[in-house]
């Protein structure tokens, strides 16, 4: 019944005056779902990991090797997909490291590691890291991509948000004279479907 409610500027202006605490409350309560995009970073990595085993000289030694792979990439010859498909250690690999989006409030993080995020973050797009160690191992980030956050004002979305709780609030009763229309066809031996 949502689509039966009768909607038109004027109305929906004057819902919004009427009530605005309650869309204030509705903006507030749906800021980070509807109208804050946090800034997210698009990213590729080469992984080399850690495992909870591993000495000291072997984690020299990894550290050596993605030190090699970093000059690779610095060098430029071979593109950064094909060094990701190439030493990465992560399922990303065969993807040439391609991580995805992800934003600062860590929502599409893959690791959850602060030092990988800051080090993402950090990054200009086409930007390569240095060598990052987190919890999982060592990792070179490499930016593909920047979307900046991006915020609607409470002004710019009070009428939809007008429009939404109105229809919200004016629903039910739309639907309930309906059943009410239909309970007193069927009690006068009327087929309203007919």
């Amino acid at each position: 019944f949502r689509t039966e409610v009768p909607v038109d500027e004027a109305t929906v202006a004057a819902y919004g005056a009427d009530n605005e605490d309650a869309c204030r409350a509705y903006y507030d309560e749906n800021y980070d779902r509807l109208y804050h995009k946090p800034r997210r970073v698009q990213a590729r990595q080469i992984m080399m990991a850690f495992a909870a085993t591993d000495d000291d000289a072997v984690r020299d030694e990894i550290k050596s090797r993605m030190d090699d792979v970093l000059a690779e990439v610095k060098a430029g010859e071979i593109e950064f997909e094909e060094l990701a498909k190439k030493y990465s250690e992560h399922h990303t690999a065969r993807f040439g490291g391609d991580l995805g989006y992800f934003d600062e409030k860590r929502e599409g993080d893959p690791y959850g590691q602060e030092a990988f995020r800051s080090a993402a973050f950090a990054l200009e797009q086409g930007e390569v890291s240095k060598v990052v160690e987190t919890d999982l191992g060592l990792h070179i980030i490499r930016v593909e991509a920047i979307e900046e956050a991006t915020t609607k004002d409470f002004e710019e979305v009070l009428p939809e948000i007008a429009e939404r709780l109105m229809v919200d609030e004016q629903a039910p009763e739309l639907a309930r004279q309906y059943a009410e229309e239909i309970a007193a066809s069927f009690s006068q031996g009327q087929d309203p479907l007919e």
